[in-house]
């Protein structure tokens, strides 16, 4: 054993070797688990798609309902229905009898 003895030199080289190739496993099993990852997140920006189309077409409808009861109820309350009668349209009889009622 003296200054030429490459036994522990050998060793770690040895170590070094194994603790590489136990490395090398476990990146190849991260780079498949990133691969299977970036499958989902795919899947998700799909299904995060077809969630934003329906929050747009739901958005839509709602405003479509706003907008038609603002336009109802300012019909309702701006249009002075008190002026308006349905019920008491000029007819041939009643003109006659506003006529008569003039005459006498």
């Amino acid at each position: 054993m003296g200054l030429f003895d490459h036994s522990w030199t050998l060793q770690a080289v040895m170590e070094m070797q194994k603790s590489i190739g136990e490395m090398s496993g476990k990146l190849d099993r991260l780079h498949t688990d990133i691969d299977r990852l970036g499958t989902r997140i795919e899947a998700n920006c799909d299904s995060v798609d077809k969630l934003k189309h329906w929050q747009s077409l739901v958005t839509g409808g709602a405003i479509v309902v706003g907008v038609l009861v603002a336009a109802v109820w300012s019909i309702i309350t701006f249009v002075p229905w008190n002026r308006v009668h349905f019920d008491s349209a000029p007819t041939a009889e009643g003109s006659r009898a506003s006529s008569d009622v003039r005459s006498e």
